[in-house]
């Protein structure tokens, strides 16, 4: 379950070329709403599948420090992520001043981790969210959240800014979308399972840069967060799960979203 760490030589660079990153081919990391979109083929796949183009624009990347990671849009100020693209591997969140939406380079104004995550090395997948606070923008593209929990064997469609070949490196990350059915729930975790075999072709592979993308319902509705994966199975926390629901919550409910 690891992260994409991007070489510290980039970083520059990436500060004036937009959404330049460079994509390493790493262990596989996982997962990464939207709208319209065409329908999905069992074929298709985040890696080797198909580019999302203008569809899915509430799915947007972030740069938290040295981490690429997708997220998704749920209102006009809040964006959905996972916490570990927010939390480093020694417990500390990166300054407001080194996040930024890739698109804009917007930066936020806050930052919430969900309590119950923990900090690396003793952390805690159910809680694997984090909701980044940026000034509202009214012609913000964003997600519906579900009402309706997803079911064992339901075909979720998650989204992100993965690489779109299992090696080598995109110098441009795009959206591209794919789909898999639900093979395990545990605690507050979905599971999909991945299949990096090339002769498995009905399964969605995730890689690195799709962490903290959503799964979206057949409705096009977002139902799981926070993306993270290996080449067996990839995760995500579902938001309807009570503590989940419950963080979100208050952070929406706070006076501009604000402390």
């Amino acid at each position: 379950m690891g992260f994409l760490r991007l070489a510290v030589g980039f970083r520059s660079f990436l500060g004036k070329s937009l959404p330049v990153t460079l994509m390493m081919a790493m262990t596989v990391c996982g997962g990464c709403q939207s709208t319209l979109r065409k329908p999905a083929e069992a074929d298709v796949k985040i890696i080797g599948g198909e580019d999302a183009g203008e569809n899915f624009p509430a799915v947007q990347m972030i740069i938290a420090g040295e981490m690429l990671c997708s997220g998704t849009f749920i209102d006009p100020s809040h964006f959905l992520t996972a916490a570990h693209c927010l939390r480093s591997e020694n417990g500390e969140t990166p300054e407001l001043s080194k996040i930024k939406l890739a698109t804009n380079s917007e930066q936020p104004l806050q930052v919430d981790v969900h309590a119950g995550y923990g900090s690396p090395p003793r952390i805690e997948r159910n809680y694997d969210v984090a909701l980044v606070t940026f000034k509202p923008n009214t012609d913000r593209p964003f997600a519906v959240i579900s009402r309706i929990s997803p079911r064992l064997g339901d075909w979720v469609t998650p989204v992100g800014f993965g690489p779109a070949r299992r090696l080598g490196f995109n110098l441009f990350p795009r959206r591209r979308f794919g789909k898999n059915q639900i093979s395990e729930f545990v605690g507050t975790k979905v599971f999909i399972e991945n299949h990096s075999n090339r002769e498995m072709r009905d399964r969605v592979l995730l890689g690195p840069g799709d962490s903290g993308g959503g799964w979206f319902d057949s409705r096009n509705e977002l139902v799981a967060v926070g993306s993270s994966g290996n080449t067996t199975e990839s995760q995500a926390v579902l938001i309807n799960d009570p503590p989940i629901r419950e963080f979100i919550r208050e952070v929406l409910n706070r006076p501009g979203g604000l402390p």
